[in-house]
């Protein structure tokens, strides 16, 4: 039996907002504690037009360490969004993780944009990089990718 207790906090400040996600587990077997926080803030109307630039900065912690089942113990996190506000919904996002303990990189690049009522299109490209051997995501340093996707709505 586990006992666990969660926290999840967002707070606007402005034209910040300041996140906060946090746990704390116990059981008979183990006792740790993780959390996420960070903090994100939206340029608007950048360059005098409709489009809006989003940045964002997260840090992962979790106590377990590297023993932890997860891969963000002690990682930071920065994206950017840039949503043209257009009628396609086009968004284009950007997103690099970085372990602290060993600088092993992932970087992502995401497209998504509407066609029409029913069609959208996404673009995918997901690489790894510096990758060090104790890290856990060590096993896909072979395994960047690009990926596209056709979706239909109902």
């Amino acid at each position: 039996m586990i006992s666990q207790v969660g926290l999840d906090v967002n707070y606007l400040l402005g034209d910040w907002i300041l996140k906060l996600e946090a746990i704390d587990r116990h059981s008979n077997f183990e006792r740790f504690y993780a959390f996420v926080t960070g903090v994100e803030y939206t340029f608007n109307g950048i360059y005098n037009t409709q489009m809006d630039l989003g940045t964002f900065l997260e840090y992962n912690f979790d106590s377990r360490g590297q023993g932890s089942a997860g891969v963000l113990q002690d990682d930071l996190f920065t994206g950017l969004r840039l949503a043209m506000n257009d009628e396609q919904s086009t968004e284009i996002k950007l997103g690099i993780m970085t372990d602290l303990n060993d600088a092993s990189r992932t970087t992502r690049v995401e497209l998504n944009r509407r066609l029409d009522d029913k069609w959208s299109i996404r673009f995918l490209g997901q690489g790894y990089h510096r990758m060090d051997s104790g890290n856990p995501i060590y096993l896909f340093k072979e395994d960047s990718f690009i990926q596209s996707s056709l979706v239909r709505y109902f």
